[in-house]
C-alpha cells in the first residue's frame, strides 16, 4: 500500500525530471535563436557589401556593367571573394576587363 510519503516523492521526481525537460528545451530555444541572429547578421552583412560593389561598378563602369555582374556577384558569399572583388574593382580598367577576371575566380 502507497503512503502519502510514496506519493509525494513520486511527484518530486517528476516534477524534477520535468523542470530538467524545460530547461533542456529553453537552452535549446535560445541557442538556435542566436545561431539564427549570427547566420542573419553574416548573410545581410554579405548582401550590404555586393550592393556597395555593385554601386561602385555602376559608377565606374556604368549600370550596364553593374548589371552584368550582378549575376556574377551575386555567386560570391564569401567575404574573401568579396574582398577580391572590390580590389580587382580598383585596378581593372574596364567593365569588360573586371566582368572576365570575376569569372576567373
Amino acid at each position: 500500500m502507497r503512503t502519502w510519503e510514496d506519493n509525494f516523492r513520486e511527484a518530486a521526481e517528476t516534477r524534477g525530471r520535468t523542470e530538467g525537460l524545460a530547461e533542456g528545451r529553453t537552452e535549446g530555444l535560445a541557442e538556435g535563436l542566436a545561431k539564427g541572429r549570427t547566420e542573419g547578421r553574416t548573410e545581410g552583412r554579405t548582401e550590404g557589401r555586393t550592393e556597395l560593389l555593385l554601386n561602385l561598378v555602376r559608377q565606374k563602369f556604368g549600370e550596364e556593367s553593374a548589371a552584368r555582374m550582378a549575376p556574377v556577384l551575386g555567386t560570391r558569399r564569401s567575404e574573401q571573394a568579396l574582398s577580391e572583388v572590390g580590389t580587382l574593382l580598383l585596378k581593372c580598367e574596364t567593365g569588360e576587363d573586371l566582368l572576365a577576371k570575376l569569372r576567373e575566380i
